[in-house]
């Protein structure tokens, strides 16, 4: 019979692992990554340990909940845990230190590592979704990190850990004829289309870089708002979730709160409760639409449809985190996911950019 391939991942990071060396993890939800590390530090027996998370969720819970579910209680007696935002604040000394979701580590949340203020005998980073950006892996280059082990998520689909997938991409075209889009100045107010509302801004943005004129912040915040808030996305979100069967269990990632609550589905995000997220976990409600939260970190069980609304205009790795939500191991089950993008807008580099990590044997349109 064949072995679990995460016991063997298991087995070869326990193996490979060196005290004084700073190592990532790298590999794809569901295989179990924050496993790796507390058998890491079980074997070990670190005195003092700082642990870092993206989210006050895993910070507060998440985290401390997998410490118990591994059978290490004892380590929580000398594990501190904290956030990524608050990394740069942090003094002292630890045996070691882990780097959960390491995309969000940074040269400005680091700072403490160069100044001498923070001192950490060896580090390990986790993540399936390594950043792109070049700061941030110069960053794990002066470190001198080293790749400890490697799953991608593909590799976890072939190797029967996770549920395969298939992305649905939805192109849409700006309205032109309805004049839903407030413009101009205060006291000055007229509506525009989508279409003439993006095509005057994308005109302005284009005719400053041209003539090397600067570009105000605001222009670029404008259309990205634009984007985020078009009407024509509501709309089509709307039909695509009703079209929907209401008994499969569906994941909608939303642009903003306005959005979410318009489209009227539970929600949950950083100012409600999470009484319609233990809902839906529990299997109580079928449908969940999220903001900002919920996509690091949170597991979700028999999921069969993910929405995204909106693929974020600075992506930072968290394509595979949104789509993988749904990725637990359900037998004969794929997991559809839906996006929605305008096209010949940026919102087409936007998605383009959000699907680099991606297999493209993955998507229809």
């Amino acid at each position: 019979m064949d072995r679990d391939p995460r016991q063997l991942i298991l087995e070869e990071a326990l193996n490979k692992f060196e005290i004084g060396k700073n190592q990532l993890i790298l590999v794809g939800m569901r295989v179990g990554k924050t496993k790796l590390a507390i058998e890491i530090m079980k074997k070990h027996n670190f005195k003092s340990i700082l642990w870092v998370t993206p989210n006050k969720e895993l910070r507060d819970k998440g985290t401390p909940e997998e410490f118990k579910k591994w059978s290490a209680e004892e380590l929580l007696k000398v594990t501190k845990f904290i956030c990524y935002n608050s990394l740069h604040k942090e003094r002292g000394a630890y045996d070691f230190m882990v780097l959960d979701e390491i995309q969000s580590f940074s040269p400005n949340n680091s700072v403490g590592l160069f100044t001498g203020d923070l001192k950490v005998e060896t580090i390990l980073g986790l993540t399936g979704t390594p950043s792109k950006h070049k700061d941030k892996r110069e960053l794990l280059e002066k470190l001198k990190f080293s790749t400890l082990v490697e799953m991608s998520i593909n590799d976890a689909i072939n190797t029967d850990i996770i549920s395969d997938y298939q992305i649905k991409l939805i192109p849409l075209e700006l309205n032109s004829k309805d004049k839903l889009i407030e413009s101009g100045l205060k006291g000055r107010k007229f509506m525009q289309t989508e279409f003439e509302k993006y095509c005057y801004l994308t005109s302005v943005i284009e005719y400053k870089k041209k003539v090397h004129l600067p570009i105000n912040k605001f222009l670029y915040t404008s259309r990205m708002h634009l984007i985020y808030n078009a009407p024509t996305k509501l709309f089509a979100a709307l039909s695509l979730l009703q079209s929907l069967k209401k008994e499969e269990r569906t994941l909608i990632f939303c642009s903003n709160t306005e959005q979410a609550k318009l489209l009227g589905y539970p929600s949950y995000n950083s100012k409600t409760s999470d009484k319609d997220l233990k809902a839906f976990q529990e299997g109580k409600i079928n449908q969940l639409s999220l903001v900002k939260t919920g996509t690091v970190g949170v597991t979700y069980k028999d999921i069969d449809n993910v929405v995204i609304i909106q693929c974020d205009s600075n992506n930072q790795g968290y394509s595979y985190q949104k789509l993988s939500r749904g990725l637990l191991k359900r037998q004969g089950k794929i997991l559809n996911v839906y996006i929605l993008y305008l096209k010949d807008t940026v919102d087409e580099l936007w998605t383009k950019k959000f699907l680099e990590d991606v297999d493209v044997n993955k998507i229809v349109e």
